[in-house]
């Protein structure tokens, strides 16, 4: 059963400025006569790819966390095998450097959406993972459900 349950994309501005980005420069190079037909189809395919990335998290009540990023991939963390959960507030860009998949060596490989609240779950081998929340009291409440320690 599901317990605590979150869908997150990227900023809105993200897109805007990619979008306006695009309209200017193809403008550009239309005017000058240097851009083939051709040049649209990645521009195109990266903006489509921005528009649809999306983030899932799941937990269930057996503690297994699972993130769905961009619909195909699919990763599931055992929150029993956790040493330490931390919450924090943060920058996106100032730690991070951006949003989406990002890795950092205070927070570890990081999947960083439209929220300034984090979760980073530090497991037993040594390995951290951080998720960008939106509904912290939430996922705390499911969290000490599981009997799950957070600071």
């Amino acid at each position: 059963m599901i317990i605590f349950e979150e869908k997150q994309k990227l900023p809105k501005f993200i897109l805007i400025i990619y979008s306006i980005q695009y309209v200017v420069l193809t403008l550009y190079y239309l005017k000058m006569g240097l851009m083939p037909v051709h040049y649209h189809f990645p521009a195109i395919i990266i903006g489509f790819l921005l528009f649809g990335c999306r983030s899932k998290l799941i937990l269930n009540d057996d503690g297994i966390l699972t993130n769905s990023f961009f619909y195909f991939f699919k990763r599931k963390y055992d929150l029993k095998n956790t040493d330490s959960c931390k919450f924090a507030n943060i920058s996106a860009l100032g730690n991070f450097g951006g949003w989406g998949i990002r890795f950092s060596k205070n927070y570890g490989w990081s999947y960083i959406f439209s929220s300034d609240n984090i979760v980073t779950f530090c497991f037993e081998n040594k390995k951290k993972v951080t998720f960008s929340i939106q509904n912290i009291t939430k996922l705390k409440t499911a969290l000490t459900n599981l009997d799950i320690y957070f600071e």
